[in-house]
């Protein structure tokens, strides 16, 4: 009796709430807070690897020396990970109890990383921050709200729209490390501060003026109105599909496969290429100090001229990193998936070469920003390419599920492989050839990986 009651209260609580009439122009007012959510999401994706060199020095060099300050931090970045699993068991709870809880959730969520982040002094404190941003910032609610909030004729603009208003929101990190940091490395605290204070505000504003999924209600709505009898049989047919098989048995399909076999074996060595995220910011900054310090400059000096080098090379970071994510799209249509997987690849490598060696040949350092950021975003529209939209169109639609739940977890472990690597090559030869590190494993496997593409795959 107690159940029955408690499920026609929240009945009768979607059914106000679908019946409640939204706002004018309420949609437009969605997708400019959603905009800014998505902004918030990528910076505290992003600030991490725009500001290790700094963090590294402040948190890691005082225990492990200056030498080793970066690759020791890579190495306790690993708890992050567990951290990011356990969000999987979180994830499908906003199916249960609605979209606008978690997107609320999960934005201070992540507020409160940078700002744990922020008062850190010790290696714990950031180890906490570290592990908030990755069990908040892998769930993208704010596109979750798109796709179930815009008509479906523009669902692909606006999400569009918004991802490249997203990306290009990366250019706030280096504005706001020359506003309020400067040349001044110890204050980067207050960059984080900032950032935090305006993640939170930004979910306390969708907290009192985002109303939530219409789709999501309906939907809970339908489950709620079954009588027992249509419960049982929709339990039976969700439990008999592919989506119920479990993920040993979607492994087994996936490799079973010819095609999606091969796709995902080389998507797990292209993976090798996400070395090329890691340490971008602080192969610049090692690569400028080499420079400078060579012309006799007082350390101080050169300091502070290396933070301004590395955070004007950082403007141009999003600018080729959102420029590179509009070739997927069109090369895709035009080219085909596989060719297009191929030359993203390539340009991902080569432009990642380029940035490397300008890094220690005096390139000016918004070139150098700009092929940072373009062979992030080929390496990511490239993985996307051959570890999702092939998956997807390469398999029947009775086991497109399984093989896309599969091949993540293939592909995830061979990249870890390379992670790993390079994660021991830095820790035994010094923060000083972290970029190098990055371009030996990066480089071979993202080319292994593109000759088992265009051999293997259709």
């Amino acid at each position: 009796m107690e159940a029955a009651e408690k499920k026609q209260r929240e009945i009768q609580r979607l059914e106000e709430k679908l019946a409640k009439p939204r706002r004018n122009n309420y949609l437009l007012f969605l997708l400019f807070q959603m905009t800014i959510i998505y902004c918030c999401d990528e910076i505290a994706s992003q600030i991490e690897d725009q500001m290790q060199s700094i963090v590294a020095n402040a948190i890691y060099a005082p225990v492990f020396g200056a030498d080793v300050a970066l690759a020791r931090m890579s190495a306790f970045a690993i708890i992050a990970i567990f951290a990011s699993a356990a969000a999987s068991f979180y994830r499908p709870l906003s199916d249960r109890y609605g979209r606008k809880l978690f997107l609320i959730i999960n934005t201070i969520g992540m507020g409160l990383g940078l700002i744990v982040i922020g008062v850190a002094t010790g290696i714990p404190v950031y180890i906490l921050g570290s592990c908030i941003l990755s069990f908040f910032t892998p769930h993208d609610m704010q596109m979750v709200y798109i796709f179930e909030s815009t008509p479906k004729e523009k669902r692909a603009t606006c999400y569009s729209i918004a991802k490249a208003c997203a990306t290009l929101g990366m250019l706030f990190i280096p504005l706001l490390r020359t506003v309020v940091m400067g040349g001044d490395t110890s204050k980067w605290r207050y960059v984080y501060w900032i950032f935090g204070a305006v993640t939170v505000i930004a979910a306390v504003i969708s907290g009192f003026f985002i109303q939530e999924s219409e789709v999501w209600m309906k939907s809970r709505l339908k489950l709620l109105k079954m009588t027992p009898e249509e419960a049982a049989d929709h339990k039976q047919k969700k439990d008999g599909t592919e989506n119920n098989i479990g993920l040993i048995g979607a492994i087994k399909i996936c490799l079973k496969n010819r095609q999606t076999r091969w796709i995902a074996i080389a998507a797990g060595f292209i993976n090798f290429g996400v070395c090329f995220t890691y340490y971008y910011e602080s192969t610049m900054t090692y690569g400028y100090a080499g420079q400078l310090l060579t012309s006799g400059g007082s350390i101080a000096n050169v300091s502070a001229a290396i933070t301004t080098m590395v955070t004007n090379a950082l403007f141009l970071f999003p600018v080729g990193s959102a420029l590179a994510q509009i070739f997927p799209g069109l090369l895709g249509d035009k080219l085909g998936r596989k060719k297009s997987c191929m030359i993203m690849g390539i340009a991902s490598v080569a432009s990642y070469i380029f940035f490397y060696f300008g890094s220690y040949g005096q390139w000016m350092a918004w070139i150098l920003g700009f092929l940072a950021g373009f062979s992030v975003g080929c390496f990511w529209g490239c993985i996307d390419f051959s570890g999702n939209v092939l998956i997807s169109e390469s398999v029947p639609t009775n086991i497109r599920s399984a093989a896309m739940s599969a091949a993540p977890v293939i592909y995830s472990v061979i990249g870890y492989i390379g992670g790993l690597i390079e994660l021991i090559l830095t820790n035994v030869f010094g923060d000083a050839f972290a970029g190098f590190m990055c371009l030996c494993v990066g480089a071979p496997g993202m080319i292994i990986g593109l000759i088992l593409m265009g051999k293997y795959v259709k």
